[in-house]
């Protein structure tokens, strides 16, 4: 391959420098920007090898922050340190950035200062020793700590660190750790502070990690480090992975939080309960006189039909018949004869509908009972249907089918009417958020699958997003806007279900247009029934 003229002109610049180099009489090194070394001088590798080392043992502590220095002040010699390798070989090192980026490194011999060599050798033993141990320390710390210069480049890292921070690659040394983790801006104005010498509290951050994309919740301390003579060289970080425990306290929150619903619950259950027993004999008297009043209607139309019939045959003078006529006119006596019955009727209707809400609530209130007990499913389903009736009225119409020949089943009928009721009222929610311009549908059905009894209750509402479908027993899952759900009804129907009952709780859904629930309920057979059978 040819090569031009200007190429032809860097190569002999390049072998005139190197050339160069190579006669000046104390040693001298070419660096990369990273401070890597490109070419050691004959002086350099003489030294060396007087050493019996390579030439990386040549470069000084904080080597590579000096490069960094020395690359801000462009023409400028950065006199670095002054390093004693044996009592006859005493150096101090500069550096210079030269042309291409090329940073030069280069010594002054000062062996002749022979008491202050052995000062320097000793001095520099001591910090050779020092810096082992600070290596050691860090390494072996059982806490993630890095140290860092005053650009945030990497000097020194636990093992600690490195295992909780297991994305950096091994090459860090030198590197700024903003390139290796995602900072945020709060706690880099944190770092600042250090470098300023002040002493930030200690604060909680969260990351994400590059290498699996999930987030981690870290707690930090920063503290400013200081050299010899007292300038701050850079910051010490100690860092602690708290993810484990940011999820177990929110978890504990959440446990207390459905602690003290449950406490609310049942509170209110004891005064429902209560409310529900204070009502129940007057209701009972009302129904008792309406039917009684219903009877008596019906016996007092049927009087007054006779007194009719009687009078239209009966020889009375004219001017009676006009004072009766305009008497039955004035109560208008054909329509009380027509509606009267019928009112009682209705009246005692409703009275009943109130009673059976009130055995419903009772039923609901009352505290659960440590053992299952033989329940009629088909009638916690009614009741269920019954208590929510406010919530799905008004955007569904139900449709009802139910096995009459269903077994009765062990269970704790107050727990699983609530989670029937849970589900009913999703439903609903469902079938709002859809905001259909007719009415929804709620289809609950029960049926006897020979080992277990089988309810499906099925709406065309919205329907669940596949991606969401695996999520909607987990407590405190809601897909639905502040205020519209707690995301606990669906987990704690699946909880009674599967945990008190031993049953399962299956979902199928298709989005914008339906979804359905399947309860299973086992129940324990002989001879070809139910152990509770009818």
């Amino acid at each position: 391959m040819s090569m031009d003229a200007a190429g032809h002109a860097d190569l002999a610049r390049v072998m005139a420098q190197d050339e160069a180099l190579d006669h000046f009489p104390f040693p001298a090194l070419d660096l990369r920007s990273d401070g890597v070394i490109l070419n050691a001088n004959r002086a350099a590798r003489q030294l060396a090898a007087k050493l019996n080392g390579g030439i990386e043992d040549l470069l000084p502590l904080y080597h590579v922050t000096y490069v960094a220095e020395a690359r801000k002040k462009a023409g400028q010699a950065v006199a670095a340190c002054t390093r004693a390798y044996d009592p006859e070989t005493v150096l101090q090192w500069s550096y210079q950035l030269g042309c291409d980026d090329v940073v030069m490194m280069f010594a002054a011999d000062i062996s002749g200062l022979s008491h202050l060599a052995e000062k320097l050798a000793d001095t520099q033993d001591r910090l050779l020793q020092s810096e082992s141990l600070l290596r050691r320390f860090i390494e072996h710390v059982p806490i993630a700590v890095a140290m860092f210069d005053r650009d945030m480049r990497y000097l020194l890292a636990s093992r600690k660190w490195l295992e909780d921070f297991s994305f950096m690659s091994e090459d860090f040394i030198g590197k700024s750790h903003y390139s290796r983790i995602p900072i945020p801006e709060a706690q880099r104005e944190r770092h600042r502070l250090a470098l300023g010498g002040e002493t930030p509290p200690t604060a909680e951050m969260v990351f994400t990690r590059p290498d699996t994309g999930t987030q981690e919740w870290v707690l930090s301390q920063v503290l400013p480090w200081r050299r010899d003579n007292g300038e701050i060289g850079g910051v010490l970080v100690f860092a602690e992975i708290i993810t484990a425990r940011k999820i177990a306290e929110d978890a504990r929150e959440r446990r207390q939080a459905t602690v003290r619903q449950q406490q609310k619950m049942e509170a209110l259950g004891t005064l429902a309960a209560g409310i529900a027993h204070e009502i129940g004999s007057p209701i009972q008297y009302i129904n008792d006189n309406l039917g009684f009043l219903e009877g008596a209607t019906s016996d007092l139309i049927a009087l007054i039909g006779t007194y009719r019939a009687a009078l239209d045959s009966a020889a009375i003078s004219a001017a009676a018949r006009e004072r009766i006529a305009a008497a039955e006119a004035k109560v208008d006596l054909a329509f009380l004869r027509s509606e009267c019955t019928a009112a009682a009727g209705q009246a005692r209707g409703g009275v009943e509908t109130i009673g059976k809400i009130i055995g419903a609530i009772k039923t609901f209130a009352n505290p659960a009972e440590e053992d299952a007990a033989p329940a009629d499913i088909n009638a916690v389903i009614r009741d269920a249907l019954l208590l929510s009736r406010n919530r799905w009225q008004s955007v569904a119409e139900t449709r009802v089918d139910l096995d009459d020949t269903l077994p009765l089943v062990l269970a704790h009928a107050d727990q699983l009417g609530q989670a029937i009721l849970n589900i009913v009222v999703n439903a609903a929610q469902a079938i709002a958020e859809a905001k259909r311009s007719d009415r929804g549908t709620i289809s609950v059905r029960s049926r006897d699958r020979g080992s277990h009894v089988e309810i499906e209750i099925v709406d065309n509402g919205v329907g669940i997003a596949e991606q969401h479908l695996g999520r909607v027993f987990e407590p405190f899952f809601t897909t639905r806007a502040p205020g519209q759900g707690s995301g606990q009804g669906l987990s704690m129907a699946h909880a009674i279900i599967t945990r008190a009952h031993g049953g399962e709780l299956r979902v199928e859904s298709q989005p914008g247009q339906s979804t359905r629930f399947t309860v299973i309920l086992p129940y324990e057979k002989s001879d070809g029934r139910s152990a509770y059978g009818r």
